[in-house]
């Protein structure tokens, strides 16, 4: 009988322990972080045509400012700006490196989904 009370402590401290990990991550993911980038719908990703799309900062910083780009529907761009700017902290800085990939675009691809990258 102790065997087994001890066997359930510890899967319940092990458990306590995977939720520890896992609930900050989520947390990133839902409210977005300098570093897990910005949190919208689906729905903005959608195009009919390459003109559709438009290139904005992923995160905080975009590709030319350290961090990295996405493309979405040029209809929703002031939104995710209000968005991104709200889930990125006043004091944070950006660096100067480039990592925008060369020849990078945003385009409508096969799938009617904005996309940013090398053709």
């Amino acid at each position: 009988m102790r065997c087994v009370f001890k066997m359930g402590i510890v899967a319940g401290l092990l458990v306590m322990a995977a939720l520890w990990t896992l609930v900050p991550s989520l947390e990133a993911k839902k409210f977005g972080t300098p570093d897990a980038g910005v949190c919208f719908p689906r729905s903005w990703l959608l195009c009919r045509k390459d003109a559709d799309c438009v290139r904005v900062a992923g995160t905080c910083c975009g590709c030319e400012e350290g961090g990295f780009s996405i493309a979405i529907n040029a209809r929703h761009v002031n939104r995710y700006n209000a968005r991104r700017l709200r889930a990125c902290p006043s004091d944070f800085h950006c660096t100067a490196e480039f990592l925008c990939p060369d020849g990078a675009v945003a385009y409508c691809n096969a799938r009617h989904r904005c996309v940013y990258g090398v053709r």
